[in-house]
């Protein structure tokens, strides 16, 4: 939907109007690729030890909040987003779609 948005160099802050297929009117405000909120590390946390974790943390998609709680950032968000859409697309198309819940019991 919103691909190829950053790398425009006349983007500025502005409101946009976007037309989604199903003919959905979104208002959307664009910024700059350099006023976003994207905090990356030089180096990886001390307390990483996968290479993974290190990457996460280090180009700002991840935030650890405590012990084994983690927040999206922009980028995870928007990957996570992308991931989700196109699992989503193919469970359509096989009519297999579910949730599960987010707390299960321990036994």
């Amino acid at each position: 939907m919103m691909d190829g948005l950053h790398h425009g160099a006349a983007v500025t802050n502005h409101t946009a109007s976007f037309t989604m297929k199903n003919s959905i009117q979104v208002n959307s405000t664009m910024h700059r690729w350099s006023e976003l909120f994207i905090p990356t590390l030089r180096e990886a946390p001390a307390d990483a030890e996968v290479a993974s974790h290190k990457f996460l943390v280090r180009a700002g998609y991840i935030r650890q909040l405590a012990a084994g709680i983690y927040s999206y950032l922009f980028f995870g968000q928007r990957s996570l987003n992308k991931v989700m859409g196109i699992v989503r697309e193919e469970m359509d198309k096989i009519g297999q779609e579910f949730f599960l819940p987010a707390l299960n019991p321990r036994e």
